[in-house]
């Protein structure tokens, strides 16, 4: 491949990699997409620590495989456009991966999602709030005060 080829007709580089200033877009990019689902992961892996429920390993193991294949999604996506010029070289070098990455986000996400639903309902009965109304009702049944 050619010095040519990866240059616009005013001289400056048309690669997604090529200077400073695409290389910081790509380094934000990667913050914003990869640390909010770091950050899932880890409280998928507290909620375990604190309740240790189906639910809650469910969740943790959700939302760390979108974490995990978010990260190798980016790393896929990084060594599969910088050494090769064009899609279809790429992706029947790295065919699997693509398909890979996808759907461990997306089944991740929805069991990541729907075990945490799953999990807040079943702690719906046991709240603080609840247990605040209950004892509030009870100490004013209790001592004559009630309607």
């Amino acid at each position: 491949m050619s010095a040519a080829r990866h240059r616009s007709s005013r001289g400056r580089s048309t690669s997604s990699l090529g200077d400073g200033a695409s290389q910081m877009a790509y380094f934000a990019h990667v913050l914003l997409t990869v640390v909010p689902f770091v950050a899932m992961a880890a409280l998928g892996i507290i909620l375990v620590w604190q309740h240790r429920t189906l639910a809650t390993t469910l969740a943790a193991l959700g939302f760390s495989s979108v974490a995990l294949s978010q990260i190798a999604g980016i790393f896929v996506g990084y060594f599969l456009f910088s050494s090769h010029s064009d899609f279809a070289t790429a992706a029947s070098r790295f065919g699997w991966t693509l398909p890979a990455t996808h759907w461990g986000n997306v089944v991740g996400f929805w069991v990541g999602s729907l075990s945490l639903l799953w999990h807040t309902l079943r702690q719906a009965n046991g709240s603080p709030n609840n247990r605040f109304e209950r004892s509030r009702v009870a100490s004013s049944v209790g001592q004559g005060g009630g309607r």
